[in-house]
C-alpha cells in the first residue's frame, strides 16, 4: 500500500473515531439531562425565544413616528429619513424574527423528550442530529447576530431624530 494512501486512511479513521466519540459523549450528557436537551440547546432556546418575542412585539408596537405626527420635524427630509429608518427597522425585525423561529424549531427538535424509543437510543439520535445540524445552527446564529447589529444602528439613528426634533435636550452632567 502506498504510504500516502495509508496516511489518508489513518486520518479518516481518526476523524471518524473523533466524530463518533463526540456523538457518544453528547448522548451520555443528554441521557443525564433533566430537561432532555443539552445545556447549549437550553440556553439558545431561552435566548432566541426572548429575541423572537421581542421581534414580534417590535412588529406590532408601532407608535407614532415623526412622519405620522408623533413629533414635529423642522424639515421634510427629517420626516422622510425617519420613515425610511422605521421601515428598515420593521423589515429587519421581520427577518430576524423569521430566523429566530427557524432556529427555535430546530432547537426543539434537539430535545430527547420529543423522540420515541428507549432512553439511550433517543439520546443518541438527538446527539447525532445535533452534530449534523451544527453548521445550520451556526449560520442562523450568525445571520441573527448581523440583524441585531443592524437593528441597533437603526435604533440609534431613530433615537437621534427623536432627540433632535422633539425639542428636548439631554441633561449634561456637571463636573466638579
Amino acid at each position: 500500500m502506498d504510504p500516502f494512501v495509508a496516511l489518508g486512511v489513518a486520518g479518516n479513521i481518526v476523524a471518524f473515531v473523533q466524530f463518533a466519540g463526540s456523538i457518544l459523549s453528547g448522548a451520555r450528557k443528554l441521557h443525564g439531562s433533566t430537561s432532555g436537551a443539552s445545556d447549549q440547546t437550553d440556553s439558545l432556546e431561552a435566548l432566541f425565544g426572548t429575541l423572537s418575542g421581542f421581534g414580534s412585539r417590535l412588529k406590532l408596537e408601532q407608535g407614532p413616528s415623526i412622519a405620522q405626527g408623533g413629533l414635529q420635524p423642522t424639515s421634510v427630509s427629517a420626516s422622510s429619513t425617519s420613515s425610511v429608518h422605521a421601515a428598515q427597522l420593521q423589515s429587519l425585525a421581520s427577518k430576524c424574527d423569521a430566523d429566530c423561529d427557524r432556529l427555535l424549531v430546530l432547537l426543539r427538535r434537539l430535545n430527547v423528550k420529543t423522540r420515541s424509543g428507549p432512553g439511550w437510543w433517543k439520546s443518541f439520535q438527538v446527539a447525532f442530529l445535533e452534530a449534523l445540524k451544527s453548521s445550520e445552527m451556526m449560520d442562523l446564529r450568525q445571520r441573527i447576530n448581523e440583524y441585531q447589529t443592524s437593528i441597533i444602528v437603526l435604533f440609534c439613528a431613530i433615537s437621534r431624530y427623536v432627540v433632535l426634533y422633539s425639542g428636548t435636550t439631554l441633561p449634561v452632567p456637571i463636573s466638579s
